[in-house]
């Protein structure tokens, strides 16, 4: 094996300091920073993985010397069962550790990680690695795996690289953090700004509520449509708030939904809520600690003043039903047929009868024709 003398330790940190500065600022990927790392030792594997520790999941990873396959399940479930993870968190920043000497893979031997996941994939039984600050629940770690029988030559060169990288990596977390932190707080402002007619709340993919606008903070005050229950979003009206976090959490999860609203009914007013993703700034997928996923949620009052009109008028001169008067008052509300029936309690279709006898009995043909000649009838009270 080709390992580093002395001589060139010093040369190549200072090589891969100036690719971590690049890759901070988004010149260029961190995946060029592991491949960098990967030609400094052959047979190595180098992964750079940002951990929510909250959530036990994995945020972003660059993990160039992994198999996609191998890695895709890491994500998805191994890294909330990974031993190290835990090892990790009781680290201090900066500290580089090597594997064999601190908490060798013989240690894992019996647990499912090491069955499944770790030991079919022999160049990774070995490793040096740090994590350094991302946050209160970011655990941002780079380990430099390498097969076992390599670690008494790769070890010594790993842990000098590496702790001469120690402080352009802590630079580069301190970095990505500041980022993060303005780029989330501008984009929770700009989506504010474009729905400020209505309630709006800026909440992440855990219904955590991180922004509101002052209808959303009058709503909240009064507990009525939305409420606050330890930080966290809410609907009064059950069906809809359960609606509300699983549309928020599927979105956050990145799925695609063909309907992002729903129309519900609390006390006496009618109110549409939607979901939707803010865009992001910036190419997320490049960042050290990306920017978390951001929704805005509206709630918008479709009724709710009490609007009647003059029923026993209505029938001697066009002989409706009180159920067909009820309905005229929902359309003048500005309730389409369907937010209509969830008010009622009858189905589209029924309502959709009504209508048309409605029209046929006031000899009208479109909606603007029959809401000018109900306006003769009544007003809102």
């Amino acid at each position: 094996m080709n390992v580093l003398d002395e001589d060139r330790l010093g040369t190549v940190a200072s090589e891969l300091g100036e690719r971590i500065a690049l890759a901070s600022c988004g010149e260029t990927s961190w995946l060029d920073v592991g491949l960098s790392l990967q030609n400094v030792l052959p047979g190595s594997a180098a992964a750079i993985v940002d951990y929510d520790v909250s959530a036990h999941t994995v945020r972003s990873s660059f993990a160039p010397g992994i198999e996609p396959e191998f890695f895709r399940s890491y994500s998805t479930y191994y890294s909330s069962i990974n031993p190290w993870i835990g090892f990790w968190i009781r680290q201090p920043a900066c500290r580089v550790l090597l594997s064999e000497e601190t908490y060798p893979t013989r240690l894992l031997e019996k647990t499912e990680f090491y069955a499944d996941w770790l030991r079919p994939q022999a160049h990774m039984h070995a490793a040096a690695g740090m994590r350094v600050d991302g946050g209160p629940n970011d655990l941002v770690h780079l380990t430099w795996h390498y097969p076992i029988a390599y670690a008494p030559e790769y070890d010594r060169v790993a842990a000098a690289v590496l702790t001469r990288l120690s402080g352009r990596l802590a630079s580069a977390a301190e970095f990505a953090v500041a980022m993060r932190e303005g780029v989330e707080q501008g984009l929770r402002q700009g989506a504010l700004v474009e729905r400020v007619g209505e309630i709006a709340i800026v909440v992440d993919g855990r219904s955590r509520l991180l922004e509101a606008n002052d209808r959303a903070v009058a709503a909240l005050s009064k507990g009525e449509p939305i409420a606050s229950a330890g930080g966290l979003l809410a609907l009064r009206h059950p069906q809809a708030h359960r609606w509300l976090i699983e549309t928020i959490a599927r979105l956050a999860a990145g799925e695609f939904l063909e309907s992002q609203s729903m129309v519900f009914v609390d006390g006496e007013a009618v109110y549409r809520a939607s979901v939707a993703i803010v865009p992001r700034m910036g190419e997320r997928h490049r960042m050290l600690i990306p920017t978390q996923d951001l929704l805005l949620v509206t709630v918008k009052r479709l009724s709710g003043a009490t609007l009647r009109l003059d029923d026993v008028a209505l029938r001697i001169s066009f002989g409706l039903s009180l159920a067909e008067v009820r309905l005229c008052e929902a359309l003048m509300s500005g309730l389409s047929l369907q937010e209509a029936a969830i008010r009622s309690g009858v189905s589209v279709g029924t309502l959709r009868q009504r209508a048309k006898a409605v029209f046929r009995k006031t000899r009208t043909h479109r909606q603007g024709e029959l809401i000018a000649l109900l306006a003769q009838f009544g007003g809102r009270s």
